[in-house]
């Protein structure tokens, strides 16, 4: 009986068929697609789903009568060694599930742009050499308001201006609220931090990402970062 994982990575191959096979620029009615993957149409209305969810921009076109997807997809072709393409698509297709990646369906879909537009020898290799590679899933911190807060957290790092968080402390054993100015985010240990410095406490704080609740940017409150330098930080921690 086949596992969770296969299944999971026998969907995704059978979407990115379907992609490449769209992406010839030729159009396709859902009867012509179900007969060349031999799958039914229930299928197959699936499958383009999940491509629109991923952001590729699959239409229907009612003139025409089947489904293209849009020229402002398409890539120019690239000029990529062989371990070049195999070492981004491994990190996308194969890693991307071993930490915790912001912006996950952002980089699938690049990851989908930039394989349909290998040459036909390159993008071979490395179907093959991805078929025969798997990953085996370690514990994870919850991400559901990951790309959120690493977005946020980034742009008061650009900008230098203060953000008002509700965190869960484990320290502390409370919630609590701080405003803090973030210097620098890191991962380690499978999970995401921002270094700050934090105003009750009076010092500067690694907090956890997944363990802040809520978010406040201050933007009238800016502060200078010019002091802070992460390698001496880290060196003293």
């Amino acid at each position: 009986m086949a596992s969770g994982q296969d299944l999971k990575s026998d969907r995704v191959r059978r979407i990115m068929q379907t992609l490449t096979t769209l992406q010839s620029g030729k159009g396709y009615s859902i009867k012509e697609l179900s007969r060349i993957f031999g799958r039914s149409k229930r299928t197959i209305f699936r499958d383009l789903d999940q491509l629109r969810e991923i952001g590729v921009p699959c239409h229907y076109n009612t003139k025409e009568r089947c489904y293209k997807i849009g020229r402002e997809y398409l890539l120019p072709p690239l000029d990529l060694r062989l371990k070049e393409a195999l070492s981004l698509l491994l990190l996308v297709y194969k890693a991307r599930n071993q930490i915790q990646l912001p912006f996950r369906r952002s980089a699938l879909l690049a990851a989908s742009k930039i394989e349909n537009n290998l040459p036909l020898k390159t993008r071979q290799y490395c179907k093959m050499a991805l078929s025969n590679i798997s990953t085996k899933l370690n514990g994870q911190t919850k991400t559901d308001t990951l790309d959120e807060t690493f977005t946020l957290l980034s742009k008061a790092i650009r900008n230098h201006y203060q953000v008002e968080i509700l965190y869960r402390s484990l320290y502390e054993n409370r919630y609590i609220t701080t405003r803090i100015c973030p210097y620098h985010i890191m991962y380690n240990r499978r999970a995401w931090y921002v270094i700050a410095f934090s105003s009750i406490h009076k010092s500067i704080r690694t907090f956890k990402l997944n363990r802040i609740e809520q978010t406040e940017p201050l933007t009238k409150y800016s502060f200078k970062a010019s002091d802070f330098d992460i390698d001496e930080y880290l060196g003293r921690a």
